[in-house]
């Protein structure tokens, strides 16, 4: 996924509704979270798209906080790689485009209550076996979600 594709991705999340805000717009949230970790370019956007893509990033603040509310809310053990995919993801986007939005966003409640579920969950097995991740090196040692 390119940078263009990318921030065409963030537009149409710019445009979900919250009232209501469905599993369906979840998944687009979380599946840009997902390819933003697996890919994880670096900038997440072209330099000639920084400021359009802060710009619509910014107005979704509530839409990312909705879908991370929407993962809290069906957490259980299989998901809990998910999670950890998502917050990474999120925390691309965070390094990329430092804001006191952003930075308000990784301390809301639904973000925060997901990296406390993933602490209390560390040390359950998941009933079937994931192979998103991959190896645990390929993780930045900043995402402390991974190794709580």
């Amino acid at each position: 996924m390119n940078s263009i594709a990318r921030l065409t991705e963030l537009k149409a999340i710019s445009k979900l509704t919250l009232h209501p805000f469905t599993y369906q717009s979840s998944t687009v949230v979380l599946e840009f979270l997902e390819n933003l970790f697996k890919h994880r370019p670096k900038p997440v956007f072209d330099p000639s798209e920084q400021s359009e893509a802060k710009e619509t990033l910014l107005s979704s603040v509530d839409v990312f906080k909705a879908a991370f509310t929407d993962l809290h809310g069906r957490m259980e053990v299989d998901l809990r790689e998910e999670a950890q995919i998502a917050r990474s993801g999120l925390q691309f986007l965070v390094d990329d485009f430092e804001s006191n939005e952003l930075l308000e966003l990784l301390k809301s409640d639904p973000v925060l209550c997901l990296e406390e579920y993933l602490e209390n969950t560390k040390d359950i097995e998941p009933w079937h076996v994931s192979t998103k991740k991959g190896n645990d090196s390929n993780v930045p040692k900043s995402h402390y979600w991974w190794f709580c």
